[in-house]
């Protein structure tokens, strides 16, 4: 597998922008879907490749907000205008 040169909060910042179109907001399940696609493998389980992985989601997205890209309210994740 090639090795995806975007940062993973790069990654679930752009899936949001393409699920809402940076018009609305979605959950972190909605994320990690989009995110997968994105980038195969990169959200997956170590020991079960079929499993996207919650917390590799919430990482990303945690250093998305740390860098003022997204906010989250009441669990939906939004583009700032950053």
């Amino acid at each position: 597998m090639k090795k995806n040169k975007l940062s993973n909060q790069e990654i679930v910042t752009i899936a949001l922008y393409l699920l809402g179109k940076g018009q609305k907001g979605f959950d972190r399940e909605a994320i990690a879907k989009k995110s997968d696609e994105l980038s195969p493998g990169s959200f997956r389980w170590i020991s079960d490749p079929n499993m996207i992985s919650d917390s590799n989601t919430w990482d990303a997205l945690s250093n998305a907000r740390k860098k003022k890209w997204v906010l989250e309210s009441k669990s939906n994740f939004f583009l700032t205008e950053e």
